[in-house]
């Protein structure tokens, strides 16, 4: 009997050591192989977060310059009924509609429509689908939010527009906009709005997916993997399931540094997204934050088929020894 036990508490132990062994380095894999994909993430995240700040930093530039248009103010001073300064193409407001019209210039591929308001929220001119709008085209536009919030922003500001789907293009859009003073007085606001497909972030990673997504209230503003849209995928999706109110707090702490989370089997990773000035309004780019994620891979993984059977085997053979 003593022949008997030997070998097998020998085989035990050894049956034992092996699946410790293989335990250690399976896990030492997992760690590794967890680390390797945040290093991943936070790379794509980091980048697509740098990319968009350059467009941000872009487009508020042309917004600053927009408002500097000489040609507002002399609209503003021009003192002719509304109607007759607003159909004469020789005037002020022929001005306003040639300089909004160069901005498909300036963003080939971006700019959705632009326009011009005096500060009463009437426009004097409005570009879209690569042409000017007639007088009897143009509308009141006071109780827009990229007007009130560009007032309210005051001279020299920035404000970005939540998106919102441009009913005459049927774009998903965001409108820069900003309130145009001279000689220290208000005389309007000038705006453009940029297709949210034009700043879309696209991953070089395969099977990385990225989203800019509002912190404050966990909506994705564009996701790569979609044009942008209300369907299944699509740029106005949820973040995750129906807007996830615990994300958007975990996100909306995160502002200038970076993080991560684990969230429904996915390794998500942020990076802030710099409004550069941009958004002084609680509704601009200040809120966004880039998101890497991919399927999680568990850090701490211990175990398998062959450890779980050399554990059971190496156990009986003690028992049997």
């Amino acid at each position: 009997m003593k022949s008997v036990r030997t070998p097998a508490l020998v085989a035990g132990l050894a049956c034992l050591t092996a699946a410790l062994t293989l335990g250690m380095l399976q896990s030492r894999s997992s760690q590794l192989a967890a680390q390797t994909l945040d290093d991943t993430l936070t790379n794509a995240a980091e980048a697509g977060a740098a990319q968009l700040n350059q467009t941000n930093a872009r487009l508020r530039t042309i917004s600053l310059m927009l408002a500097q248009d000489r040609s507002f103010t002399a609209y503003s001073q021009d003192y002719r009924p509304r109607e007759i300064k607003r159909a004469d193409d020789a005037g002020a407001a022929g001005d306003i509609g040639r300089s909004l019209k160069y901005l498909q210039e300036l963003m080939p591929a971006q700019l959705d429509s632009a326009g011009y308001s005096d500060i009463d929220g009437y426009e004097a001119a409005h570009f879209v689908n690569g042409r000017l709008s007639l007088p009897g085209g143009l509308i009141k536009i006071v109780n827009e939010p990229y007007f009130s919030d560009a007032i309210n922003a005051g001279p020299g500001s920035v404000v970005v527009s939540p998106p919102t789907l441009d009913a005459t293009t049927n774009n998903w859009v965001v409108t820069f906009s900003s309130l145009v003073t001279s000689v220290g007085q208000e005389r309007g606001v000038a705006y453009f709005s940029v297709t949210l497909e034009s700043m879309r972030p696209h991953a070089s990673t395969s099977g990385v997916v990225l989203r800019v997504v509002n912190a404050q209230t966990g909506q994705i503003v564009v996701d790569s993997r979609a044009l942008v849209g209300t369907g299944a995928g699509g740029g106005m999706a949820p973040v995750v399931g129906n807007a996830d109110k615990n994300l958007a707090r975990q996100v909306a702490q995160l502002k200038d540094r970076s993080g991560s989370l684990n969230v429904n089997g996915d390794r998500l990773v942020y990076a802030a997204v710099s409004g550069n000035g941009v958004g002084k309004a609680a509704t601009g780019s200040d809120t966004w934050v880039m998101v890497a994620s991919a399927p999680a891979v568990e850090a701490f993984g211990f175990g398998g088929p062959l450890v779980w059977l050399l554990l059971v085997v190496g156990l009986g053979l003690l028992l049997v020894g």
